[in-house]
């Protein structure tokens, strides 16, 4: 007996492929999805499969390091080996053991798709799926020029391929697409939300991610200037974290994220706040949950938290969860469409690689002409009435950052606090912790930025009035600078906060002993 999952856990989709296949029988009846609905762009699509590992890391505590499955789309100058999706399913026999012999992959592929006979599918339907066509070929020629890079991450316990329509979509528009299968810290599968397990398995997704960024900028076809993670359902939820980590992410796509769901793991993962959430997103929402407000409306909601990031919305109105996914539009899932036809379905999903790639092509490519269609309505969009909604909401202020405050602290003849007072007005919430200043100097002097460092001490002071190191770190750049009267100056106003100074009191006695 096939049970369907609780309602929390289509939000993580526990696809292993054998799991996936057998869940995805029970509606599919005769009706086979066709190649991606999206219409193409110019370029002919290429596919590369690298099977390599990450020696960095190990799933299993030995030497070997985690395999990582990285499949690779890209705009191509022309087709090269035509593929069957038979071609992808064969993918998941081999994701974490890569000696398996193309027979061996075969055996297991046929196996797996074995169960649909006995849960009456005709053998005639499995071998429709196998023989269909995709829009890759493998190993063709890259075109010319330098791609923008997008990451794909799959869902739960979900294989690389998952959504290969999205991905074959945007190489064919001009895009660089990696993806790895979703397996947890050791090399297994999610656990639904449980913790904390599952932090340390979305920990090890968006540490995939980032080992898929660096093997990007091996390839001269890939410009990693000009990149973004697509990630659905506990995918985004990862694509999340590894923009916290690695701001090159310049956008992220959720495709139903996880984040807007599991507000305990998130909890979880203090450096993960959502008001220091900075990345341009897209989000996009099934049925199930819709924009506004369902869970939106929660007070840990990640997704209403983000004052300092773009946000997109967009809910779709004939989708369920599973539905956003290629592979279980293409064999079926467990979701009940009383409502819908599978050509409406298609439209939708349709749609939702369109809002992608308008949101790409803003973010990665400054197109005038995405931006006006984001900002513009459904309707004006032409979207199909009870397809979807959209709202677009511009993050209130910018968050700030030292690195981004300090070009201006710089300046020639700027006034320190000046500056400070105008980039906070600019970037509420701007603040710089009484320990960073002592770290920031520290870096500045080890690169021998004596002049950067005397202003970031200026600061300090200002800012912390009541701190010793702070008016003792002044007055040591001063004395190293030759400034006898402000470092004899800001030792004694050191020692009046600290009178114990050890700094101070042997500085102080040998400058005033010595004749200036």
């Amino acid at each position: 007996m096939i049970v369907a999952p609780a309602k929390e856990a289509r939000y993580v989709r526990p696809l292993v492929f054998v799991a996936s296949l057998v869940l995805s029988t029970l509606t599919l009846g005769a009706e086979i999805a066709p190649p991606s609905p999206a219409d193409p762009g110019p370029w002919p699509v290429g596919f590369r499969l690298v099977e390599q590992v990450d020696a960095s890391r190990s799933d299993t505590g030995s030497d070997q390091g985690r395999p990582v499955q990285t499949l690779v789309w890209y705009p191509a100058a022309r087709a090269g080996q035509p593929m069957r999706y038979e071609d992808y399913l064969e993918l998941g026999s081999a994701e974490n053991d890569f000696s398996r012999t193309p027979a061996e992959r075969r055996r297991r592929t046929d196996a797996a798709l074995g169960i649909y006979t006995v849960l009456g599918t005709s053998p005639d339907a499995i071998a429709s799926w196998r023989a269909a066509p995709v829009r890759a070929s493998r190993d063709a020629t890259s075109a010319d020029g330098r791609f923008p890079v997008v990451i794909y991450a799959a869902s739960d316990s979900s294989p690389a391929y998952e959504n290969d329509w999205l991905c074959e979509y945007l190489a064919s528009h001009g895009y660089v697409v990696l993806a790895s299968p979703s397996h947890g810290a050791d090399g297994g599968y999610m656990t639904d939300g449980r913790l904390p397990q599952d932090l340390a398995n979305t920990r090890a997704q968006a540490a995939d991610i980032g080992f898929l960024i660096g093997f990007a900028r091996s390839m001269p076809f890939a410009d990693t200037t000009h990149l973004a993670v697509v990630g659905y359902s506990w995918g985004g939820l990862s694509a999340t974290f590894a923009a916290m980590a690695d701001k090159r992410i310049r956008a992220i796509v959720a495709w139903d994220g996880s984040m807007r769901y599991f507000s305990k793991l998130m909890h979880a993962a203090p450096d993960i706040a959502p008001e220091a959430f900075t990345t341009p997103m897209l989000f996009i929402a099934d049925r199930e949950d819709p924009i506004p407000p369902a869970r939106d409306a929660w007070p840990h909601s990640f997704i209403t938290r983000m004052p300092h990031a773009d946000l997109i919305l967009v809910g779709m109105k004939r989708l369920f969860h599973p539905d956003l996914a290629a592979q279980s539009l293409r064999l079926g899932s467990m979701a009940k469409h009383d409502d819908t036809t599978l050509d409406q379905r298609l439209a939708s999903y349709a749609w939702m690689e369109r809002y992608t790639l308008a949101f790409l092509d803003e973010r990665l490519k400054s197109d005038a002409s995405a931006q006006t269609f984001l900002d513009a309505t459904p309707e004006e969009n032409h979207v199909p009435p009870g397809t979807l909604t959209s709202i677009r909401r511009r993050a209130t202020s910018s968050l700030g950052t030292i690195a981004d405050m300090a070009p201006h602290l710089f300046a020639e003849r700027a006034d320190p606090q000046t500056v400070h007072d105008d980039y906070v007005r600019k970037h509420p919430g701007f603040q710089i912790a009484g320990d960073t200043y002592s770290s920031w100097l520290s870096s500045l002097l080890a690169d021998g930025d004596i002049s950067q460092a005397a202003t970031v001490a200026a600061l300090w002071t200002t800012r912390l009035p009541q701190s010793g190191e702070a008016w003792t770190m002044r007055a040591a750049i001063e004395d190293t600078q030759g400034q006898r009267d402000n470092a004899i100056r800001d030792y004694r106003h050191a020692l009046q906060l600290d009178p114990n100074n050890p700094i101070g009191k042997r500085r102080l006695q040998t400058l005033t002993s010595t004749p200036p």
